[in-house]
């Protein structure tokens, strides 16, 4: 009688616990905001084009860079040619310059943004060249001997939440004409934090099993 006694009461607290632990998972899950993005590389050999998509469900992307992993190649210039929505805001392109007269010549391209919001692109041309000489971006970016294959990095934001995602390019083949690159994760990191309330609801579920254990023992 002891046991029968005991036994509804102990399965309705576990019930109850692991209710509200499936609560405090799915609370978990959606303060994850998904984000991502995806980097198309297509057109002239010298001069590709790059459109960038953001691919997130909230959050906007505030910058963009890429690095040549080989230093001894630049960037002549960059010039923008718009987009799905032409209100992306760039608010400052860094480097290098944005015409083809030579100049300044850098290894990255650096680009702020102001409004960048989901499912938005952003299309523009950069002039691959060694000094003043033209280069093929399929061997400069990916298939580089020696030097280290081009960074991405995109940058993430959605009110006080910032994240990064970046990429070193793989390989691919020189005889393409298109490259696709996508990468995806959570705003504020890839982990998502477990709320502390679960931590304790554990060791309570944890506990009544011990409980349990003991009360059968005593009736046997």
């Amino acid at each position: 009688m002891s046991l029968t006694t005991h036994k509804m009461p102990i399965a309705r607290c576990i019930a109850a616990v692991a209710a509200l632990m499936a609560i405090g998972m799915a609370t978990s899950e959606a303060q994850a905001a998904p984000i991502g993005y995806s980097l198309e590389l297509s057109g002239n050999a010298n001069v590709p084009t790059f459109t960038l998509t953001n691919q997130s469900v909230s959050a906007q992307i505030t910058s963009f860079t890429f690095t040549i992993g080989d230093g001894t190649r630049n960037f002549d210039s960059v010039v923008f040619q718009g987009g799905t929505d032409t209100t992306t805001g760039v608010t400052a392109l860094n480097t290098p310059d944005s015409n083809s007269s030579g100049g300044l010549r850098s290894n990255i391209i650096d680009i702020d943004f102001g409004d960048f919001d989901p499912t938005e692109a952003v299309i523009f041309e950069a002039d691959v060249d060694i000094g003043n000489s033209i280069e093929n971006y399929r061997t400069v970016f990916f298939n580089n001997g020696a030097a280290s294959n081009s960074l991405l990095t995109v940058f993430f934001a959605d009110g006080a939440e910032t994240t990064t995602l970046s990429m070193t390019l793989p390989d691919g083949n020189a005889s393409n004409t298109t490259f696709s690159f996508s990468q995806s994760g959570n705003l504020g990191g890839t982990a998502v934090p477990e709320p502390a309330s679960l931590g304790l609801l554990g060791a309570a579920l944890a506990g009544l099993g011990v409980g349990l254990r003991k009360k059968r023992a005593r009736s046997a």
